[in-house]
């Protein structure tokens, strides 16, 4: 808020990177849902699990140590470095939520702070659900479903389908698997920063509009400590 504040009086543009939005699969699910792929929204599911704060493989590695071993320290975890990112999409795919519960977990020794994490979003008529894990001996995954009155979308991190009530068993299937890395959507991220300074164009990820997410997940926190369900003013 302070930032913000300090941006605004000093009349200069403040945007926050949330990268994700620059994923080539969270561009092609928000063309579909505008588009009207499945009308208007009333479910969403973001499921991503991993085992990056467990020992895994033959060296029995932490893999997200190598990098950050300042994880080690207690601290908000993957509802804050991680969820934060999907509850961004959330609200960019399907809109703003009204009320938020969650449930975290603390399963690895070696990290600071919860590694589990369930959020639900809700508002009148729809649900939304964001899940994490770094405390999964599988192999990373990522899966989102989008539903609707009008049809269905389901990405399970390689090709997207989509649905419809007149053919529910036979999808429209898109591979996305061409892709870009994903240190690649900084580079689009900070394209689209430098775009809004030459044209004067609010960025799509503001200070005041990030900090919407961010509020969500702190508010995740406040509901797991309180094991009650907080409303967004």
């Amino acid at each position: 808020e302070e930032m913000i504040d300090a941006c605004r009086k000093a009349g200069v543009r403040f945007m926050v990177c949330q990268n994700f939005r620059w994923y080539f699969w969270a561009q092609k699910i928000k063309e579909r849902i505008d588009g009207g792929a499945v009308g208007t929204p009333h479910y969403l599911s973001i499921v991503e699990r991993n085992p990056n704060a467990i020992p895994v493989g033959p060296s029995r590695t932490i893999s997200i140590l190598q990098n950050q071993p300042h994880y080690r320290a207690p601290q908000r975890l993957v509802g804050f470095e991680m969820a934060v990112h999907h509850i961004d999409l959330a609200r960019w795919w399907t809109g703003e939520p009204e009320q938020v519960f969650a449930r975290m977990l603390h399963i690895s020794p070696h990290v600071g702070g919860e590694d589990v994490c369930t959020i639900l979003l809700s508002r009148s008529n729809f649900i939304g659900a964001v899940e994490e894990s770094w405390a999964s001996p599988r192999s990373p995954s990522r899966r989102i479903t989008v539903e609707g009155d009008a049809g269905s979308i389901v990405y399970d991190g390689r090709t997207m389908e989509c649905y419809t009530p007149d053919d529910p068993s036979n999808p429209q299937v898109e591979d996305l698997t061409p892709g870009i890395p994903w240190q690649e959507t900084f580079g689009l991220a900070q394209a689209h920063f430098l775009d809004c300074l030459a044209t004067g164009r609010e960025p799509m990820t503001s200070g005041e509009d990030n900090l919407k997410s961010l509020r969500i997940a702190l508010a995740g926190y406040e509901s797991d400590r309180g094991n009650r369900s907080i409303a967004l003013l």
